[in-house]
């Protein structure tokens, strides 16, 4: 059995709820930014300075990549947020 809540962003104060927003975002960043740093310290002690440096260019890419996903993520929201916050539930739906 499921509890299903109902999150209405749209009163009340607003810090609360770009707080509540903002964890996921920065626990992710944190986790992709510890990952990098593991893997590049296990490449220092098991391989060549290759490895490690093709591990220092991918991450970049890397993190273009999920960077522009946020990015999209985050355009999809205002959209949707303009119109849930006019009470335009036919649009919302569409979108």
């Amino acid at each position: 059995m499921t509890l299903a809540r109902k999150v209405d962003v749209t009163n009340g104060p607003l810090l609360p709820s770009i707080v509540k927003f903002t964890i996921p975002l920065v626990i992710a960043s944190l986790v992709q930014l510890l990952f990098n740093a593991v893997d590049i310290a296990v490449l220092g002690h098991m391989a060549d300075t290759n490895a490690v440096a093709s591990v220092g260019v991918t991450s970049a890419v890397t993190g273009l990549l999920i960077n522009a996903f946020i990015g999209f993520s985050t355009g999809t929201n205002i959209i949707l947020a303009r119109f849930l916050g006019s009470k335009d539930r036919e649009n919302t739906k569409k979108r």
